[in-house]
């Protein structure tokens, strides 16, 4: 039963740290001087799980260059071509996935 106990303790500890670890993806595609940044306080963006599908369904939009999340901060950066896409379609597409946006976007560029 000890024995039990002291696995199941490990497997958690090791799901909690791989939860925690942070991703470095680098983007291949450079982004044009053209180019829009966004900032969007999104409260589940809490590790690196949801950081990731955050990205993964953002970057599913045509016009998205880059998406980067801030899991202590909970905001994630979306670079874009305004002529392809827009704020209003990155709020659209993250609320039906249930991840909502708190707050005024932030054009930072």
């Amino acid at each position: 039963m000890r024995r039990k106990k002291a696995f199941a303790a490990v497997f958690l500890l090791s799901l909690f740290l791989l939860s925690c670890a942070t991703t470095h993806q680098v983007t291949t595609e450079v982004i044009p001087d053209s180019a829009r940044i966004v900032r969007l306080y999104v409260p589940a963006c809490t590790s690196a799980g949801t950081e990731a599908q955050i990205r993964e369904i953002l970057m599913n939009i045509h016009g998205v260059y880059d998406v980067k999340g801030n899991t202590l901060s909970q905001y994630v950066t979306v670079s874009f071509d305004p002529e392809k896409t827009n704020v209003e379609a990155f709020i659209k597409t993250l609320e039906s996935e249930e991840f909502f946006v708190k707050g005024a976007p932030v054009i930072t560029k």
